[in-house]
């Protein structure tokens, strides 16, 4: 009977490695190219106040349109990046699903979907917003609540995300796996922290509106900072899932 090469089958693990890590990281791309739309060209960090009327907001955005322009077309590219990410922690969550329906691998790739939606579309009205400058003060504020509102207030698919997340690495019953209890309970803990982002729509200002503290400051650094764990537990499981996989291919 004919034999399996050992190294076909450790150049396969090699080149499965290689394809899940360059997709995982993908988030520092991400993350570059957006903080360089949004904050350096942008300085979007935080955004103009919701209690600014009509003609104060036309002045703000209208008075930067080029660089502004060029800040939602950063932000937007960023988005390319996020894509190849979630497709790594979804194949984490595959692999555990590897038998029976994956339903939590399916509610997690629409939950990404969402994700992309939820950050693509607000920056396009933003984009209507500064795309004619001889527009009415008033039609540039509504688009620019249609930018703002949802990008920072439609906090759903981001929460569906790391709960689909926890609850299968919760399922998880191997003797190493991917997304550890503390890491699951974690996640869990980051959706409760978004929670009061949806808030921002009945504040223009105050510790909920869409520039403060639950609107802006903790929504952003709790999304970025799960993305920085998740990065890490996923790549520690790529590499153990790759190693474990070629002890068992030299044998």
């Amino acid at each position: 009977m004919a034999l399996v090469s050992p190294p076909v089958d450790l150049a396969r693990i090699a080149r499965i490695r290689q394809s899940q890590l360059i997709a995982l990281n993908s988030l520092f791309p991400f993350m570059a190219v957006f903080f360089l739309g949004w904050a350096v060209l942008g300085h979007l960090i935080p955004p103009p106040s919701p209690s600014l009327g009509g003609e104060e907001m036309a002045r703000f955005l209208l008075g930067s349109r080029d660089r502004l322009i060029a800040c939602m077309m950063l932000s937007m590219m960023s988005i390319a990046f996020l894509m190849p990410f979630s497709a790594a922690i979804i194949g984490q969550i595959a692999r555990i699903e590897a038998e029976g329906p994956r339903v939590w691998t399916y509610a997690a790739l629409m939950a990404a979907a969402g994700n992309v939606v939820s950050f693509t579309f607000p920056l396009m009205f933003l984009g209507v917003a500064l795309f004619r400058p001889d527009r009415s003060p008033d039609l540039v504020l509504l688009a620019s609540d249609l930018g703002f509102l949802p990008f920072l207030g439609m906090a759903c698919p981001y929460i569906a995300f790391p709960i689909c997340v926890a609850i299968a690495g919760l399922l998880d019953t191997s003797s190493e796996p991917a997304f550890p209890r503390w890491y699951c309970w974690f996640s869990i803990a980051s959706t409760i922290a978004i929670l009061p982002a949806p808030m921002l729509m009945f504040f223009h200002d105050g510790w909920f509106a869409w520039n403060n503290l639950f609107g802006w400051w903790l929504p952003f650094s709790d999304v970025f900072g799960w993305m920085m764990v998740t990065w890490w537990l996923v790549r520690r499981a790529i590499n153990a899932q790759a190693a474990t996989a070629t002890a068992e291919a030299a044998a």
